[in-house]
């Protein structure tokens, strides 16, 4: 680079010196790492038209006009603050900024608009969770055609190649770009929500950030609904996002939210907890539990205590009686021996 280039570039260069300019430095430094964020709302139902209500929250419209069919929503703040890997995917991680910062309350204007589309994730939501494996979102077009698409990105129709793929998916919460094959980066992205399946996306999937704020909440009112075909049970969609920290007021009722997620399930196992013996004892006594249960809970009488009492009643009576309460002792014992191995084929069954 010459001195006349350095110029145009805003820098200077002297003899046996660093080269030194401001608008030189702001392109060409960048920071190994970024952030950006999310903030959802959760609806336990899903509104009449999906695509329609991403449209309208685009365009900053009241939550519940906009969700019509939903219901109220179950949480209108849980917010995602995601860190980026810059120093390993420099250009999806560059995609994925622009698409956080495309409709941002916290930036007038969009950045692009393609064919009525917006280049924005606000607006989108889950349309893929499967438990314990992966929660997808992600789609701009909002599924206005059958199963989504991922031709979009931040360019426009147009993929993105694949850039570091070495980092493993042995963690919760990292983000990495759903693709339709090698080279097929679109707008499209995933949150794991287990570690034990990291040979599914390793090698084929580029990691491109981690989760590191509301995570808990997540994998306790989003993560867990959906089948194993990937139909969510829930309409967990994005009311706001953008680049940096979340603002102040995001953070504040994303806290609030977890701390209340986490109460409401650890009053749920209480409750479990406290309900489990009455349910066992109902089990054990109409029948419904395995025979070795039932009989294992019944209260006996100390093993002395039984053979004195057998030993008075039996001095008491006569020898014919005697006789006849032990034929009629051993009847009734061969009778419950049927009834309870009946009961255990039936219940292995």
């Amino acid at each position: 680079m010459n001195q006349l280039s350095m110029k145009s570039l805003g820098g200077t260069v002297t003899p046996s010196s660093a080269l030194s300019g401001t608008r030189y430095a702001s392109h060409i430094t960048r920071a190994a790492h970024t952030t950006c964020w999310m903030e959802l709302a959760v609806f336990t139902q899903f509104p009449v038209v999906p695509s329609l209500s991403g449209t309208q929250l685009q365009g900053r419209q009241d939550l519940l006009a906009s969700t019509t069919g939903a219901g109220p929503p179950e949480e209108t703040s849980l917010c995602l603050q995601i860190e980026l890997f810059d120093d390993e995917c420099p250009q999806l991680c560059a995609n994925f900024r622009r698409l956080c910062n495309g409709q941002s309350s916290t930036r007038q204007g969009q950045v692009y608009c393609y064919q009525g589309l917006t280049p924005s994730y606000c607006g989108t939501y889950f349309h893929k969770i499967i438990p314990s494996y992966c929660a997808q979102g992600g789609d701009i077009t909002m599924r206005v055609k059958p199963g989504g698409t991922n031709s979009y990105s931040s360019a426009g129709r147009t993929w993105l190649v694949d850039e570091f793929k070495k980092r493993r998916h042995n963690e919760i919460g990292l983000v990495s770009m759903a693709n339709n094959g090698p080279n097929s980066n679109g707008s499209q992205f995933f949150i794991t929500t287990s570690a034990a399946h990291e040979r599914a996306f390793n090698g084929r999937h580029c990691c491109i950030g981690r989760v590191v704020r509301g995570l808990d909440a997540f994998m306790a009112l989003v993560a867990p609904f959906g089948d194993v075909d990937g139909n969510p049970s829930k309409y967990a969609v994005v009311v706001d996002c953008g680049e940096g920290e979340a603002p102040t007021r995001i953070s504040a009722e994303s806290s609030s939210a977890a701390a209340a997620s986490q109460a409401s399930m650890a009053i749920s196992a209480t409750e479990m907890a406290l309900a489990s013996p009455a349910a066992d004892t109902r089990s054990a006594t109409v029948g419904e539990a395995p025979t070795e249960i039932a009989v294992s809970r019944r209260t006996h009488p100390p093993e002395p205590q039984l053979q004195h009492h057998q030993a008075v009643v039996a001095s008491s009576m006569s020898p014919m009686q005697a006789l006849k309460s032990s034929l009629k002792k051993r009847s009734t014992a061969t009778s419950e021996a049927a009834g309870r191995h009946a009961k255990h084929v039936m219940y292995q069954l």
